[in-house]
């Protein structure tokens, strides 16, 4: 099984472009899921910058986002989705942060990576939903829910490993 998931996910990443010569060279060496790890463990200084890009960006939507709901959309749309886009803005802040965090001092950045697909899709959803009006938006949201708790959880594993500490 781990045979045919490995190469399938170097090719994901492959075609995504997101720099797999450091994915597919721990490949060669193992097919089984050790060498992969350790290799995603690894960051270059320019994922570090990317990933500090993707959070600042994150940061900012918040409150660009959070703005626009608290005095655009607050007569224009029920006070059901106001609360919603109110989440949507409160999960980004304190995700956004979380994921600075993670990033300044987890040495294993898997919750990083969570953090960052959790924020997506969560609140990313949420603002979709009460953007486009409709409901079945709301179907991706549990999936970036799920994303942030495994972020956290992986955090508190990785507690011990927090630099200074």
């Amino acid at each position: 099984m781990h045979d045919q998931i490995l190469p399938w996910v170097l090719r994901t990443y492959r075609i995504a472009g997101m720099g797999c010569s450091i994915f597919a060279r721990c490949a060669e060496v193992s097919r089984s899921w050790r060498p992969f790890v350790e290799c995603m463990q690894k960051e270059s200084p320019v994922r570090q910058k990317t990933l500090m890009r993707a959070f600042s960006a994150l940061g900012f939507m918040g409150v660009a986002l959070g703005a626009f709901g608290a005095h655009a959309l607050r007569n224009k749309v029920t006070p059901a989705e106001v609360e919603t886009w109110k989440t949507a803005t409160v999960y980004l802040f304190v995700h956004t942060l979380a994921g600075f965090y993670c990033l300044a001092h987890l040495k294993k950045r898997a919750a990083v990576y969570f953090f960052l697909v959790g924020c997506i899709l969560f609140s990313g959803s949420l603002y979709a939903l009460v953007l486009a009006g409709i409901p079945s938006l709301g179907v991706i949201t549990p999936f970036g829910g799920v994303c942030l708790l495994i972020a956290w959880a992986l955090v508190f594993l990785s507690a011990s490993e927090v630099e200074g500490a």
